[in-house]
């Protein structure tokens, strides 16, 4: 015979009843209030304005940072956009002209007997007039009327207008552009990313690089680049690689002028190129 098992169950006979007005050993049931449940908790004035000095301190330490990171990443993004175009242009009229080379065409180059200012006239016409939309024609005047007068250097150790002598124009994307041609050196360009606008610094939105007889731009040589040896066999002006040279050019330069004290940004360029379009500086 299996063994069952009972549960035997005891109830107090007056929460059987369903009174609920006694407690289990027959005393009166309280409700049982908390003294401080009644009253609303709130912080005090010290404990706020102690919040609020530390929410300011750190604002004050992270947001100017915040500001010009963003404005940073504004500028390289619009120079990016004008170089690329400037080098689509250049690209574009090698090809109209039907040559392998900048320095094949007259249009951006001088051979050192015309008249320089008759030179200039024709990139003015046939390059930046054809190329690009103009908005402002500034011409071969020098100082231009595309660049700001007040233009800077990083440090504030140069102030003045910043331009070529060359053409000048501010195109439609409202970038200044001045183009100084090439010779027996690469041609220059010089750009202000927001023409006339702020801040007018050289290394933010102000910088210069080379055009060479490929067509590409850049700050050292195609040979530099390729790491093939010049006819002298210095292929970097010393350095090893590019990257060395862009770096020398970021610190020292050849002028002595880094980066923050340049005339026209241009050690600033190299080390943006370095960086992979990056202003870490």
């Amino acid at each position: 015979m299996k063994n069952k098992s009972f549960t035997i169950k005891i109830r107090h006979p007056e929460l059987d009843s369903g009174s609920h007005k006694h407690s289990l050993f027959g005393l009166p049931r309280r409700n049982f209030i908390s003294p401080r449940n009644d009253a609303k908790c709130a912080f005090t004035l010290a404990e706020v304005l102690i919040t609020l000095a530390v929410i300011g301190v750190v604002a004050a330490m992270t947001i100017p940072t915040m500001v010009a990171n963003y404005q940073k990443t504004q500028y390289v993004t619009q120079l990016k956009k004008v170089y690329t175009e400037l080098s689509r242009a250049i690209k574009q009229m090698m090809v109209d002209e039907g040559v392998e080379k900048v320095s094949a065409t007259d249009i951006l180059t001088h051979d050192g007997v015309e008249d320089y200012d008759t030179a200039l006239q024709r990139a003015g016409n046939q390059f930046l007039k054809k190329y690009f939309k103009v908005i402002k024609d500034c011409g071969s005047v020098y100082p231009s009327t595309c660049f700001a007068d007040d233009s800077k250097s990083i440090d504030s150790s140069f102030v003045g207008n910043p331009s070529c002598s060359g053409y000048s124009v501010i195109i439609a994307s409202g970038a200044g552009i001045c183009i100084n041609l090439a010779g027996t050196k690469p041609g220059k360009i010089v750009v202000d990313i927001n023409g006339l606008n702020k801040p007018n610094i050289s290394g933010r939105d102000i910088f210069a690089f080379s055009f060479y007889y490929d067509g590409s731009l850049d700050s050292v040589t195609p040979e530099c680049r390729k790491g093939i040896p010049n006819k002298t066999t210095i292929t970097c002006s010393g350095h090893n690689t590019a990257e060395e040279l862009r770096e020398f050019r970021y610190t020292t330069n050849f002028s002595g002028d880094p980066c923050i004290s340049s005339y026209y940004g241009e050690g600033c360029f190299d080390k943006i190129l370095n960086d992979n379009w990056k202003m870490d500086y």
